[in-house]
């Protein structure tokens, strides 16, 4: 009891520098979690950019004409040569004999808040792997998998419903990456299918009004390790539904974005460590002059009969308690991102205790050392 006064009341006495060490703290752990959640996003996405790599993907962006080249007037035009229509393309291209992929999202249908439809190659560009021998199969987020059901009823038909992985995520070149994390996938329901014919005959377009569009599945539209034949056949039926396809390899892709993107990572990623151990510096500093400026007082205690391993248990348990708001402040940054598990708050806590232990030893050493020479008051 004696041992919590004393504690308590040299916590009293610098209950300034106990307020700015919390504010210190607060800026430390906000910056290893940006630290960590930078590269976090950075090691997830390049996982999302492997399976385009690896897929030999490329990535097709479909524009508008914004002109027209004139005839030349000494030669007679030719007939314009008939292109596959779009229906057909996609029930040739998003079967499982073709190499097309692509996904279209719907919202607010079956009582989910968005329904993606990924069609084609599409389904095999995420972590989740959909059963190779049905012709559609649904899955909801995991956000939602206690609520889920075992089925989903789609038109006059019964379903079986998934569960999608927890690091779920929709990666698409052009259009971002999407994370589970994000918030941006929740309470969603996803169809995987490599049958068209079945996605129109499931989904009409008469009840769903943005599949009344026959462009709806051209925004995120990518072909898999596709041959000239096969980028010739889809620019033929883009430029018949009259715009034009412009047709990217993913390397390619990669090369004239990822110097800039890592670049840019890197200064960020570097700022972020740099702030941390300045600030891990500052607060080090601090408690450990806390500890020295109070030597007199652990003297005057130890010549009144303390012992010094009840000086020693006083300086820890000051340094434990000093460390109390910062802590707390810790645990709220952690839960305020969403990483606040039992790990994470435990390592918080053994780096704190570590930490106040070895100041403790250092500066109780220190003052042992001074104690037997005899303390002279600076």
């Amino acid at each position: 009891m004696n041992l919590m006064r004393q504690v308590i009341i040299d916590l009293r006495k610098e209950i300034g520098w106990v307020l700015l060490y919390g504010m210190l703290t607060a800026m430390v752990i906000i910056t290893l979690v940006l630290a960590a959640l930078s590269y976090r996003q950075v090691a997830a996405q390049s996982g999302a950019i492997g399976r385009f790599v690896d897929g030999n993907v490329s990535i097709v962006q479909v524009k508008e004409k914004a002109y027209q080249l004139a005839e030349l007037p000494h030669k007679e035009a030719d007939a314009p040569k008939e292109s596959m229509p779009l229906e057909e393309y996609y029930a040739k291209a998003l079967s499982p004999d073709g190499n097309a992929g692509t996904y279209a999202v719907l919202y607010g249908y079956h009582g989910y808040q968005q329904l993606f439809l990924l069609l084609g190659a599409y389904t095999d560009l995420t972590p989740y792997t959909p059963d190779r021998d049905a012709d559609v199969v649904f899955a909801v987020t995991n956000d939602i998998k206690e609520q889920a059901e075992k089925t989903i009823q789609i038109g006059s038909s019964e379903y079986p419903l998934d569960v999608l992985p927890a690091n779920m995520d929709l990666y698409y070149p052009l259009g971002g990456y999407i994370t589970a994390e994000s918030g941006m996938l929740q309470n969603s329901l996803f169809v995987f299918s490599k049958n068209y014919d079945l996605i129109r005959e499931l989904f009409p377009e008469s009840s769903y009004w943005e599949l009344r569009d026959k462009s709806a599945f051209l925004p995120h539209l990518v072909l898999k390790d596709p041959s000239f034949e096969d980028e010739t056949l889809l620019q033929s039926v883009i430029a018949g539904s009259g715009s034009y396809a412009v047709i990217q390899s993913m390397e390619d892709y990669l090369q004239s974005t990822e110097a800039s993107g890592v670049r840019t990572h890197r200064t960020y990623l570097s700022f972020y460590i740099a702030s941390a151990l300045v600030l891990i510096g500052a607060m080090l500093f601090n408690i450990y002059r806390v500890l020295k400026r109070k030597i007199p007082d652990y003297a005057t205690h130890h010549l009144f009969g303390a012992t010094e391993r009840f000086i020693f248990a006083r300086m820890y348990l000051f340094s434990l308690l000093y460390h109390t708001l910062p802590v707390l402040g810790a645990i709220f940054v952690l839960k305020a991102n969403e990483m606040a598990t039992p790990f994470h708050i435990s390592l918080v806590i053994f780096v704190v205790a570590a930490t106040a232990f070895i100041l403790t030893a250092i500066v109780h050493s220190s003052f042992s050392a001074r104690f037997e020479q005899g303390l002279r008051r600076e």
